[in-house]
């Protein structure tokens, strides 16, 4: 049967890739950006969302914009159509439908699909992404979900589960003492740095941090 929907999984790893922040920032061309890379003439400077309002959006824009190109492919398995909308999500509609990994599944050769995955490695912080999405894939399970509550309490923070300005500050602190790209995306290399960091978890502002606002 053909799947034609993102499962749970698949969304929270798109929503575990892309990361969520609630108020515009810049992507790395410039643009305003939003919740879960929510870009477009309607978002712009200034612009602050409820977790509610990131959460609506993405479920809207996988339906209308990311799930068709994937559907009209006539994948049968979940794990791989959930790989395909994440890639999709993070290339594009464009992107994915002139892509060898569209173009090999339409012809049914799936081994090739996969590694065809390994094309769209540019810029290099891509790469950990595609050989994530390309064992998802082959039918690997996905990483377990580093909620915006886990990073609060890695940070220090009060855990309110919602990444506010202040949030977003100390992520951004944290990013540049460790050496990472300073975007305030919690990606998995920051994730990964955040785990190694063993910070204690905290409900108030008063740990010590060797990292500076």
């Amino acid at each position: 049967m053909t799947i034609t929907t993102t499962s749970p999984t698949g969304r929270g790893f798109i929503e575990h890739e892309e990361g969520c922040i609630l108020h515009t920032y810049p992507d790395i061309r410039g643009i305003p950006t939003i919740g879960f890379g929510s870009t477009g003439p309607n978002i712009t400077w200034g612009m602050v969302w409820t977790q509610q309002q990131a959460d609506d959006d993405l479920t809207r824009r996988l339906r209308e914009e990311f799930e068709p190109p994937v559907t009209a492919l006539g994948i049968q398995r979940q794990y791989q159509y959930d790989a395909c909308t994440s890639l999709c999500y993070n290339i594009g509609i464009a992107g994915f439908a002139g892509s060898e990994v569209a173009r090999a599944i339409k012809a049914g050769d799936f081994t090739a699909a996969s590694a065809d995955f390994m094309n769209w490695v540019t810029p290099s912080e891509l790469y950990g992404r595609r050989v994530r999405e390309r064992a998802m894939f082959d039918g690997a399970a996905p990483p377990a979900a580093f909620t915006t509550r886990d990073v609060q309490a890695a940070l220090g923070l009060p855990q309110d589960g919602i990444y506010g300005p202040e949030t977003h500050a100390h992520v951004l602190a944290f990013q540049k003492a460790a050496g990472l790209v300073a975007d305030g995306i919690v990606g998995p290399a920051t994730i990964a740095a955040l785990k190694a960091a063993h910070t204690p978890a905290s409900t108030t502002s008063g740990v010590s941090r060797w990292w500076k606002l």
